[in-house]
C-alpha cells in the first residue's frame, strides 16, 4: 500500500464519510477512489449503468423535477 500525503476539502471528506459510512478518513478516501475506478472501468460500466437503471423511476423523477422548478421560480 502506498503512503501519500494530500490536502483535502474537509467538507468533501465529511460528505464522503457520510455517504460511505466510513469511520476514518482513510476508509473514506479508499471508498471514493474505488467508486471512481468501478464507475469508469470499461468492463464494469454497462453493469453499473444497468444496476442504476433497474431502480430508475422516470415518472417519480419528473414529478419531483417539476416541483423543484416551480419552487425555484417562486424564489
Amino acid at each position: 500500500m502506498a503512503v501519500t500525503q494530500i490536502e483535502l476539502d474537509t467538507e468533501l471528506l465529511a460528505e464522503i464519510q457520510r455517504i460511505s459510512g466510513a469511520t476514518t478518513p482513510q476508509e473514506a478516501i479508499e471508498f471514493a477512489v474505488r467508486e471512481l475506478v468501478l464507475r469508469n472501468h470499461d468492463g464494469d460500466a454497462p453493469k453499473h449503468a444497468q444496476k442504476l437503471a433497474r431502480n430508475w423511476d422516470y415518472d417519480g423523477w419528473r414529478v419531483l423535477n417539476e416541483r423543484d422548478r416551480a419552487n425555484a421560480v417562486r424564489h
